[in-house]
């Protein structure tokens, strides 16, 4: 089955393609058959940025509406998801992430 559309439903960055970026439904495929896919990224999301040298908390995200909160909150902090992941695990030179929970990404078949 082949796609007819894409829509965009929220700006989605190159260097950011990790779901924590994001809250909510993403993009949706429109098959041949006007049937859809749908991508979306779901969960509660609740994180701390640290400072590594003064263990300050400089950001905390709490997001149990799907909203994207991340985005807004850590794009000044962290550029792409290269930098996010040795954040994450805790290899980048001046912060961390504590995490309660966070998000995942969710396929539908509608």
């Amino acid at each position: 089955m082949e796609i007819k559309a894409i829509n965009y439903l929220q700006n989605i960055d190159n260097d950011k393609q990790n779901c924590l970026w994001y809250g909510g439904d993403i993009v949706e495929f429109i098959l041949e058959d006007n049937s859809k896919i749908l991508v979306s990224a779901i969960g509660d999301v609740r994180l701390w940025l640290v400072d590594k040298e003064t263990n300050e908390e400089l950001v905390y995200v709490k997001d149990k509406n799907n909203g994207g909160q991340f985005y807004n909150a850590m794009f000044s902090y962290i550029k792409n998801d290269e930098e996010l992941e040795q954040v994450i695990n805790n290899k980048h030179d001046k912060y961390t992430m504590e995490f309660d929970n966070n998000n995942w990404r969710l396929v539908w078949f509608i």
